[in-house]
């Protein structure tokens, strides 16, 4: 009787033991699922006004509390600055599961264009993000294209080292090139005859357009009392040119090959009525400057770029 009232009260036993098991096995986290804040800092209260310049901006964003699924912040923009060439911002940042940090980078780009003022307004958040409370953070920037035009400088050059006899010799001291520049109507613009080796003129930024042609005139050649008398085979003349502007550095460069040392009794005649040999042209359109070669084929173009200023705010 004993034995069948022990059988009996195992199974009761079994189940008094499963019932008072603690654990309800429910994978549940000690991290909940919540209503959290997002905080983000160190967006400027007012308008700003930068000049164009390469910097980037950092907003941290902190969540209150770590959550089990990703949180999105939305970030959208407007205003005349192009995203992409002018600036760089993501469309959005999250902040992953089971973290509460997260960061937007505003990144700001210098050109070579010169473009004018331009704006760009950021609002860091809006409605798509959900199971949290987020009061977006709403600025406007003004990009300021902190440039006037600059000028371009020419730099000629006909500088050359070659030997006759063992001896050695630079051209730029058997030679007086002088250059001179003109415009459409043939009125001289600019000029460079000092004697000097390189020649250099600067055309300004606010030139006329227009199409301007660059001379050479030989002036003096001294062949003969160098080499006693002795033949000189003929060669060519390099003449070297070099357009360039500042800001940013850029040059072009071309070669001009038309003028010859047997070309002495044709044109370096030490008169001033000298031939004039036409070596390269410039065509000026709005802010830039075409450089073409003797044949009148382009060699490139220079867009004016002025010095920046420093004024506005930067953060």
């Amino acid at each position: 009787m004993k034995k069948i009232i022990c059988l009996l009260l195992l199974p009761s036993f079994i189940i008094f033991t499963a019932c008072e098991d603690d654990d309800d096995h429910k994978g549940d986290s000690s991290i909940k699922a919540a209503n959290p804040s997002i905080t983000i800092s160190d967006v400027p209260t007012t308008e700003v006004t930068l000049d164009e310049q390469d910097i980037t901006y950092n907003f941290p964003i902190t969540l209150s509390e770590p959550q089990l699924i990703d949180i999105p912040i939305y970030i959208t923009v407007s205003g005349e600055a192009t995203l992409g060439e002018d600036f760089e911002i993501p469309e959005k940042v999250v902040i992953p599961a089971f973290t509460t940090t997260g960061n937007i980078a505003l990144k700001f780009s210098a050109d070579d264009i010169l473009e004018g003022d331009e704006t760009v307004t950021i609002q860091i958040g809006d409605s798509r993000t959900v199971n949290s409370t987020l009061t977006s953070k709403t600025v406007k920037y003004t990009i300021h294209d902190a440039t006037v035009p600059s000028e371009v400088g020419f730099s000629i050059d006909w500088s050359y080292t070659f030997e006759f006899n063992d001896e050695e010799f630079d051209l730029a001291d058997l030679t007086d090139l002088d250059f001179f520049v003109y415009d459409e109507n043939d009125d001289l613009v600019e000029s460079a005859a000092t004697g000097s080796v390189p020649e250099e003129f600067v055309l300004p930024a606010d030139l006329a357009d227009g199409t301007y042609t660059i001379t050479v005139n030989p002036y003096a050649i001294s062949f003969d009392g160098e080499f006693n008398g002795e033949p000189l085979g003929p060669f060519v003349i390099p003449i070297k040119i070099t357009a360039s502007r500042a800001v940013p550095e850029k040059e072009l460069v071309l070669t001009y090959e038309g003028l010859s040392t047997d070309d002495q009794d044709k044109f370096f005649d030490n008169s001033g009525n000298y031939v004039e040999l036409v070596i390269a042209r410039i065509v000026k359109t709005g802010d830039t400057f075409e450089i073409l070669d003797q044949a009148d084929e382009s060699v490139g173009t220079l867009r004016q770029k002025a010095n920046a200023t420093s004024h506005g705010v930067k953060k």
